[in-house]
C-alpha cells in the first residue's frame, strides 16, 4: 500500500461488516494509493475524523443512530470542504435530492457485481484531487497575496495589458483611481480599478511600446516570466517615472488568465545614471585628465585623457591605490604626501565647495626631464562620510617653463633699467660739471668735454638697447687696446684729483669695445667712490694668466664680503647704487671671462701704499683654450 503525499485516506462508514470489508478490499485493489479505514456507525466515524487525517468519507445511508445525511451534516461542521460520497443500497429520487441539497460531493447506489467498486474508486479519486487542487489554488492565492502585499508595488494585468488590480503602493506610484499627480497618498481602497489609467508605458529611452510588445502580452504569449524589464511611465502632462518590472503568468485551466507584475521605482537611479553619463561625456570631451578615487584611496574612474597623460591602461589603473601607483616610479612620494595633505585639508574644511590645488613631478623612464603636473582636488558628494575625491590633472611643464623664462626676462628688464640709470650717471655728471665750468668761465673747451660725455651716453644707450634685444652674446668683438679704452673710461667719470696708471703698453684684448669701456668705467667709479680724494688706480697685465687687473690703493674689501660685492644692489656706500660691480660681472660673463677679487700688491716703484687695496683680476682665456691668448704685450 502506497503512503506519503499521494496517499488517499478514505473513511468508510458501513454498519454491515461484510459489506465494509468487501468495499475496502475492492477500493485498495483498484488504487494502491487508497488507505481505507472502516467504522460501523456515525459516532465512531466522527471520533476518527477528529483524531486522524481523512481525505474522503464514503458512507452508507441507513445506519443505526445517525443516518448518512445526518453524518454529512456533522462532518460539514468539522470540515466544510471534505469530500463526502453517499454509497447506499437504498436508492430513491428523494434521498438523492436530499443528498444533493445537503451538499454531498457525490452519490452512488450500491449494485451487484464488482464494477461498482471501480466506479466508486474513480468518484473518490476525482473528489479528492479536486479538493486538493482547490486547496493548492487557495494556498497559492494566499501566498501570492502575501507576496504582493510585501512587494514595493504590484499590478495584475490582463493578457492584453489592461490593469485588473493593484496594491496600494502601486496605486500611489502610478496614480490609479485618481486625477492628482503621482505619489499622492491614497486611502485604503479595494483591488478593483475604476477606470483605465491615463499613463503610457514606454521603453527606458522614452520610445512607445507597441501593444503586442507590452510586458503582460509577452508573458501571456510565451507563458514564461520576464525579469528586470526597465520601463518608463509617461503621463499626459509630461510627468515621467522609471520602473524595473518582473512579470509572471497566472494560469487558469492551462491558459494564461492574468499576469502579475511587481515593480520598483528607479526614477532617482535612472536620473543619477543619466546625470553621470552626461557628466562623463563632458569629462571625456575636456582636455584635462580627470579621475575619481574612492574612500579606500583606489582609482574608481579615469578618463581617456588620464590614460594618455600617464601612459597607463585604464584596466590596470582601476582598483589601484595612489600609493601603489607611486611605487611604480610614475609618481614620486612627494605626490602622495601632497595628495594626502590636500585631502586632510578638504575634510577639515567641511564645505562641499572646498577646493585644493597642489603640484607634483613625474619622471618617465628614459626621459631626463621631469614633467610638472598641477592637480585640482575636491571631495566626492557625500552625506557626511568620506567617499573619496575627484581630481583634474594638468600638465603645466611648459607653463612653468614659460613662467621661469618670464621671471628671467623680468629680472633682466629690472637689471637693464638699473644699468641704464647707473651707467648714464657718470657721463651725465661729467657733462653737468663741465657745463657749469663753461657757465663760470666761458671756456669753450669745456663744451668739448660736454659733447664727449653726450657721445658716451649715446654709446651706452645703443649698447644696452642692443643687449636687451639680442642678449649678451650677440655683440661683435675686436682687438681693443687697453690703454686707449682705459683713457676713454677715465674721461667719462668724475676723477677730480684722482690718478690713473696703466701698465699695458701695446696690450690688446678681444672684446666688445663699448662694453669693455663700461667695465672700466664702473671699476674706476667704484674705486673713486670708496677710496675718496686722492685715490690712485692702476691697470696692468696678469703675470701668470692671460688677462688684466684693476687695482686701487684704498682700504680694500674684506674676504668675507668678496662673494657678495657682485650681487645686484649690494653697496657699502650711502650714495652708492649697488649696480656697478654687478655690471662689471655681467660684462665679464658676456665675454666668458673669469673674475677674481683679491688684494692690491705693493708697487716697489711708487711711493703710494698699494698693499691691501681692492684688486679685480680678469682671466680672458680658459685653461682648455688652444688658440693664442687674447692679451698680448709688445
Amino acid at each position: 500500500m502506497r503512503r506519503g503525499s499521494n496517499a488517499v485516506r478514505v473513511l468508510l462508514v458501513e454498519d454491515d461488516d461484510t459489506q465494509a470489508d468487501l468495499t475496502a478490499s475492492f477500493l485498495e485493489r483498484e488504487d494502491d494509493a487508497f488507505a481505507v479505514t472502516t467504522r460501523s456507525a456515525a459516532e465512531p466515524a466522527l471520533e476518527h475524523l477528529q483524531d486522524g487525517e481523512v481525505d474522503c468519507v464514503v458512507s452508507d445511508h441507513d445506519m443505526p443512530g445517525k443516518n448518512g445525511l445526518e453524518l454529512l451534516d456533522a462532518v460539514r461542521g468539522v470540515d466544510p470542504d471534505l469530500p463526502f460520497v453517499l454509497f447506499t443500497g437504498k436508492g430513491s429520487e428523494e434521498i438523492a435530492s436530499d443528498a444533493i441539497s445537503a451538499g454531498v460531493t457525490d452519490y452512488l447506489q450500491k449494485e451487484g457485481g464488482s464494477d461498482q467498486y471501480a466506479v466508486l474508486a474513480n468518484r473518490v479519486r476525482n473528489a479528492v484531487e479536486k479538493r486538493r487542487s482547490q486547496r493548492a489554488l487557495r494556498e497559492e492565492k494566499h501566498r501570492l497575496e502575501q507576496v504582493l502585499a510585501t512587494t514595493p508595488g504590484s499590478v495584475v494585468f490582463t493578457p492584453d495589458g489592461g490593469v485588473v488590480s493593484a496594491t496600494d503602493r502601486a496605486r500611489a506610484t502610478l496614480g490609479l483611481d485618481g486625477d492628482d499627480a503621482p505619489d499622492r497618498e491614497l486611502a485604503s481602497i479595494d483591488n478593483g480599478i475604476d477606470e483605465e489609467p491615463d499613463w503610457e508605458l514606454t521603453t527606458i529611452d522614452g520610445d512607445p511600446i507597441p501593444d503586442d510588445d507590452h510586458p503582460a502580452t509577452r508573458v501571456a504569449r510565451s507563458g514564461q516570466p520576464l525579469h528586470g524589464v526597465r520601463l518608463g511611465v509617461v503621463w499626459p502632462d509630461g510627468w515621467r517615472k522609471y520602473l524595473v518590472m518582473h512579470c509572471a503568468p497566472l494560469f487558469e485551466d492551462g491558459e494564461v488568465d492574468r499576469v502579475v507584475a511587481s515593480f520598483t521605482d528607479i526614477t532617482d537611479r535612472v536620473e543619477r545614471e543619466r546625470t553621470l553619463e552626461r557628466t562623463q561625456t563632458v569629462i571625456e570631451a575636456v582636455g584635462d585628465a580627470v579621475y575619481t578615487v574612492d574612500e579606500n584611496g583606489a582609482f574608481a574612474f579615469v578618463n581617456d585623457a588620464f590614460e594618455e597623460m600617464f601612459d597607463a591602461d585604464r584596466e590596470n589603473l582601476l582598483g589601484t591605490t595612489v600609493a601603489e601607483l607611486a611605487e611604480r616610479g610614475d609618481f614620486g612620494p612627494q605626490a602622495v604626501s601632497r595628495y594626502q595633505d590636500a585631502v586632510r585639508d578638504l575634510v577639515a574644511a567641511s564645505s562641499p565647495d572646498a577646493r585644493r590645488r597642489f603640484e607634483f613631478r613625474v619622471r618617465r623612464a628614459g626621459i631626463d626631464d621631469d614633467r610638472v603636473f598641477e592637480c585640482h582636488l575636491a571631495l566626492r558628494p557625500n552625506d557626511g562620510g568620506f567617499r573619496g575625491t575627484i581630481g583634474a590633472v594638468r600638465d603645466v611643464t611648459e607653463q612653468k617653463r614659460r613662467e621661469r623664462e618670464l621671471e628671467v626676462q623680468n629680472d633682466r628688464l629690472a637689471e637693464f633699467t638699473n644699468v641704464v640709470s647707473h651707467d648714464l650717471r657718470s657721463p651725465l655728471n661729467v657733462a653737468t660739471g663741465w657745463l657749469e665750468r663753461y657757465r663760470e668761465t666761458g671756456d669753450e673747451a669745456a663744451l668739448d668735454r660736454v659733447e664727449r660725455s653726450h657721445d658716451r651716453m649715446t654709446e651706452i644707450l645703443d649698447e644696452l638697447l642692443a643687449l636687451a634685444r639680442n642678449g649678451p652674446d650677440a655683440h661683435d668683438t675686436d682687438e681693443v687696446a687697453l690703454e686707449a679704452v682705459c683713457a676713454s673710461a677715465w674721461a667719462s667719470v668724475t676723477t677730480e684729483d684722482a690718478s690713473l696708471g696703466v701698465d699695458a703698453a701695446g696690450a690688446t684684448v678681444e672684446a666688445a669695445e663699448s662694453r669693455l669701456q663700461e667695465l672700466f668705467e664702473n671699476l674706476f667709479a667704484n674705486a673713486l667712490e670708496h677710496v675718496g680724494s686722492g685715490a690712485a688706480v692702476r691697470v696692468g697685465l696678469l703675470e701668470d694668466d692671460d688677462g688684466f687687473y684693476v687695482a686701487d690703493d684704498g682700504p680694500g674689501i674684506p674676504a668675507v664680503e668678496r662673494d657678495e660685492v657682485f650681487e645686484m644692489g649690494h653697496t657699502t656706500s650711502e650714495d652708492g647704487t649697488g649696480f656697478g660691480l654687478a655690471i662689471v660681472e655681467q660684462v665679464a660673463d658676456a665675454h666668458d671671462w673669469t673674475v677674481r677679487l683679491t688684494e692690491s700688491e705693493a708697487d716697489p716703484e711708487s711711493d703710494t701704499e698699494w698693499a691691501g687695496g681692492a684688486r679685480f683680476e680678469f682671466v680672458t682665456a680658459s685653461e682648455n683654450e688652444q688658440t693664442p691668448p687674447p692679451t698680448t704685450t709688445e
